[in-house]
């Protein structure tokens, strides 16, 4: 009998895309299942088209007890379903109440052992290393790829190509704080449109119509001409096949980043705030992203920024004049990355040296000591083990 895998993904559509490693892997060992919100199907679909996709009401319910009532057919199915392995992805009740369905040794992530919660012990490394996310050593896709065996990382999407094809930009991400001010936008879109032919498509919800408003009245009414808004015009699976027509998309740390790498477009990121590339950074060979580096970076979302938002102010007129050049003079605070891979996965290097990164790169070389057995002298630092760990099996440790 060959295998059967379940993958849960319930949270966004970022994270939805940032599955993509481990699915693909999986597929080469067997059949992938994928459960994930209601709102997500379709398009999850058209992304893994050789997938069984299901779903249920993750997202925009009022309690959770309506949304067992509301999936007890998805409840059903899973559960009349002989899994080899399950892979529960999010650290939300919902995916602790989905994993419940199964018999705990086949639960990989977060998953239950007599009545109790957990994290597997994979998870728990992934915790650990949020103390200090300027290390972060692993980007997102690769981590959760790492729960089997991996396929290589130059098989997940596409190489990163700029093509002379319309030049699409994300107006905002989820967090505002991450995100470039509409005026600043409209810089950035004049200083490409005086060093390019194409013409700019803008893409939003219908909650950013008011920011796109915005953004062409900074405009001469030459500009307003070659910029589209189709801001709240498109649904996901729309932009499936209008992505694959851009030529460039520049964009904050949002979903739609990952939708372009996903179709072998170029992206150009803009990471500031909370959003730090070696976490959640573009997947694929060769994409651009212009990194804030200050002392509080990357800094905490949910807290009060008590530094006036510098971060945001680096992106000046003058430096989106240099992007749109190719010119490399930036601020020190500002490190431009370009996305390549090496044995793990995808890595970002940059030309200019920050004291974080020779302590990152060290993390990186224990890594690949531990999850590929190559002898670099590393021997697992604390980083990779906790305390605990010392003493009890890692392996058995997630049961107690």
């Amino acid at each position: 009998m060959s295998a059967n895998f379940l993958v849960i993904q319930l949270a966004r559509l970022g994270d939805l895309l940032q599955t993509k490693r481990l699915i693909l892997s999986l597929q080469k060992q067997g059949q992938v299942t994928l459960l994930v919100d209601n709102s997500l199907k379709a398009f999850a679909c058209l992304i893994y088209p050789d997938v069984d996709v299901v779903s249920l009401p993750a997202h925009g319910f009022n309690s959770l007890e309506n949304v067992l009532v509301e999936s007890k057919k998805t409840f059903a199915f899973l559960k009349s379903t002989r899994f080899t392995r399950v892979y529960n992805l999010n650290y939300s009740p919902l995916n602790f109440v989905c994993s419940r369905i199964f018999p705990s040794p086949v639960v990989e992530g977060y998953g239950h052992f007599q009545g109790q919660y957990f994290k597997s012990s994979w998870m728990q490394k992934g915790f650990l290393w949020t103390r200090n996310r300027k290390l972060a050593p692993l980007n997102l896709v690769d981590f959760w790829a790492y729960l089997t065996s991996p396929l290589p990382p130059e098989e997940v999407n596409p190489p990163a190509l700029w093509k002379n094809a319309p030049i699409g930009i994300a107006l905002s991400g989820r967090n505002a704080r991450r995100s470039l001010s509409a005026r600043q936008l409209a810089s950035l879109i004049k200083a490409f449109l005086r060093q390019n032919k194409e013409e700019f498509w803008l893409f939003g919800t219908k909650k950013e119509v008011v920011i796109a408003k915005e953004i062409l009245s900074y405009l001469s009414l030459g500009e307003q001409e070659r910029v589209e808004d189709l801001t709240g015009q498109t649904s996901l699976t729309d932009l499936v096949d209008v992505f694959s027509g851009l030529g460039l998309f520049i964009t904050p740390d949002t979903g739609l980043m990952h939708l372009a790498c996903h179709v072998g477009v170029k992206t150009l990121c803009f990471f500031l705030a909370s959003a730090w590339c070696f976490e959640t950074g573009p997947y694929g060979q060769g994409h651009e992203i212009y990194q804030t580096v200050l002392d509080c970076s990357p800094c905490l979302e949910n807290k009060k920024c008590f530094a006036g938002l510098a971060c945001k102010k680096i992106f000046s007129d003058e430096l989106f004049v240099k992007l749109a050049k190719r010119e490399v003079d930036f601020p020190p605070e500002l490190a431009k990355i370009t996305s390549c891979f090496d044995e793990l996965g995808v890595e970002y290097e940059s030309k200019r040296k920050f004291s974080f990164l020779e302590k990152r790169k060290l993390l990186r070389q224990a890594l690949k000591e531990y999850l590929l057995g190559i002898d670099l002298g590393i021997a697992y630092p604390e980083f990779i083990f906790q305390d605990r760990e010392w003493i009890l099996d890692w392996e058995i440790d997630h049961v107690n």
